[in-house]
Parts: C-alpha cells; sequence; structure tokens
C-alpha cells in the first residue's frame, strides 16, 4: 500500500468492509487515473478471492490469461525480510487484472467494484443514448424542415397562379367584367346569408 494511503483505504482481513472495500477501490481508482499503471499490491488484495497469498501468486503465473509485464509485474525485493528468510517479492497488478484475478471471483467483492469501476462505461452508455436521441430529433427536424418547405412551394404556385389570373384579366381588358361578377357573387351570397338567417328566425 502507498504511503499516501490512509487507514479507510487499507485492507485487512480483519477489516475487510464493504465501506473499506469501497474506499480502497476508489483510491485504486485514484491512483490509475494519476497514470499509475500497476497501481494494485497483491498483498493488499489476494484475501479477497485466495486463503494465501503464495496460493495467488501461483495461480497467476500458471493462468494462461495474464501475461507478467502486461497484466502485472514483479519486484524483487533487495533488503532482508525482517521475519527472517528470503525477501519476499513484489506483485503489482493491473486494473484489468485486479478486476478478472481478484473481484470477478467473488460476487459481493464485484458489486463494489462494479459501483466503482464502471463508472465510466454507465456514462459513456449515457452519452451513447443522447447521441441517438440527437440524432433522432435531427430526422424529426430535417422531416419537418422538408415539410415547410414543401408548403412555401405550394404557396408560391398560387400566388403565381393568382398573379398570372390578375394579369391576363388585365391584358385582356376582362378586369372590370370580372370585378363586377366578383362583386354580384358577393351580393348574391350576402342575400342568401340573410335568407337562411330570417328563416332561423
Amino acid at each position: 500500500m502507498s504511503k499516501d494511503a490512509n487507514n479507510s483505504t487499507i485492507l485487512t482481513p480483519s477489516n475487510c468492509t464493504t465501506s473499506v472495500i469501497r474506499n480502497y477501490f476508489q483510491y485504486i481508482l485514484t491512483l490509475s487515473k494519476s497514470g499509475e499503471q500497476y497501481p494494485v499490491n497483491l498483498e493488499d488484495v489476494y484475501y479477497l478471492a485466495y486463503s494465501r497469498k503464495d496460493h495467488a501468486i501461483d495461480a497467476l503465473k500458471k493462468d494462461e490469461v495474464f501475461m507478467q509485464d502486461v497484466d502485472y509485474q514483479v519486484f524483487p525485493q533487495i533488503r532482508e525480510n525482517l521475519f527472517g528468510g528470503r525477501p519476499k517479492d513484489i506483485y503489482k497488478l493491473s486494473i484489468p487484472c485486479l478486476e478478472f484475478f481478484i473481484a470477478r471471483k467473488v460476487r459481493p467483492v464485484f458489486e463494489v467494484y462494479r459501483q466503482v469501476f464502471h463508472q465510466v462505461p454507465d456514462v459513456a452508455r449515457q452519452i451513447r443514448a443522447d447521441n441517438t436521441k440527437m440524432a433522432k430529433l435531427q430526422k424529426e427536424n430535417d422531416y419537418l424542415n422538408r415539410q415547410i418547405e414543401v408548403v412555401k412551394g405550394i404557396y408560391r404556385q398560387e400566388s403565381e397562379l393568382k398573379n398570372s389570373c390578375f394579369f391576363f384579366l388585365i391584358e385582356k381588358g376582362l378586369y372590370n367584367e370580372w370585378d363586377d361578377f366578383r362583386k354580384e357573387l358577393a351580393h348574391k351570397e350576402f342575400l342568401r346569408d340573410l335568407n337562411v338567417k330570417n328563416k332561423i328566425k
């Protein structure tokens, strides 16, 4: 564990509660975001999925899924072991190695891991959903714009027709006759409406 870690991020076999595990994972996430490629010390997490550290190391080396210097690194200790014997190597894991080698083996641990580390994919899914929604809205907007252009085209055609009729009547000297006809027609419609109202009364 890094010297910067506080007690709330230190995992021990006797202090392995959900809140401590979450704090530890958040601490590791912070380290990875700072650029540390192998932020996890196997010493801190092996007992989450294995009964002994040597069993975890054997599994890590024998498992064909994980590769040294890709998924994990080994740092030989030069100093003597304070308890006697040969100095122990330090195994540092990458985030993907932590997930598949440790977290996924224990469902409650993985649930905490997922809540901490899978937030970014959740955001990515939300962004994709938003992009899909935006694309749909853009299609609807394009359709409405095309409909507006169709209405504008019809309006232009009607205006051109009215103008051509007007100029045709002027050119042929028929405008006065048409105007008289229009007034007479309007007068007839007025009388018809008046008769209808009188009958209702």
